[in-house]
């Protein structure tokens, strides 16, 4: 799968600064919307699921839950805005070209260790499930940001440890870890304790 960026910004200002930017620190492709809307309304123009999307933190409510069922091993979610989103790499509207840079490398480098790494024996949902988990979501947030029950996540979490022999939730955050399931390049340790 071909790799693509896709920039979701209100302003069209920040959007070609933004590209211009990303296309001198990795040239791919790059493609720009004003809104999650405009973006679903141009899926044909981009081939596969965006490798790393660039959002306004207001769309997290809608891009977080689509990041999670199509993720795979390359895709990646950046806010930028006033605010951090707990779990993603965040930039504020004042960062430096040096922090986004910063931010690319990483996802670069992560997307060629994660194509080694061996496959896990999780189903897609339930490594949505325990994604959420790790980063601290409770089963009834869980099951609202997947649209599943309450009853659901509890089954998806019993399979989970099934599967892996790993009972205690900072177990599951250090397999989760390992296994690059989640991003931990902007968390922080105190909103997992």
């Amino acid at each position: 799968m071909n790799a693509s960026f896709v920039i979701i910004h209100s302003s069209n200002i920040f959007l070609q600064g933004l590209k211009c930017i990303l296309q001198k620190i990795a040239p791919i492709s790059t493609h720009c919307f004003r809104s999650v809307q405009e973006l679903e309304d141009s899926a044909m123009q981009i081939k596969g699921v965006p490798q790393l999307i660039i959002a306004e933190c207001s769309y997290s409510n809608i891009l977080i839950p689509f990041m999670i069922k199509h993720a795979n091993e390359y895709s990646q979610l950046i806010f930028i805005g006033d605010q951090e989103i707990k779990g993603y790499p965040w930039l504020s509207n004042q960062a430096s070209e040096d922090q986004l840079k910063e931010i690319i490398r990483n996802w670069q480098a992560k997307r060629f260790t994660s194509a080694s790494l061996p496959k896990t024996k999780l189903t897609q949902r339930e490594l949505d499930v325990l994604r959420l988990l790790v980063l601290g979501y409770a089963t009834k947030e869980i099951a609202e940001s997947l649209f599943i029950s309450d009853h659901t996540v509890i089954t998806h979490r019993k399979n989970i440890t099934k599967k892996i022999g790993i009972k205690s939730l900072s177990g599951l955050t250090v397999y989760a870890i390992i296994n690059n399931l989640i991003d931990t390049t902007s968390l922080n340790p105190d909103d997992l304790i």
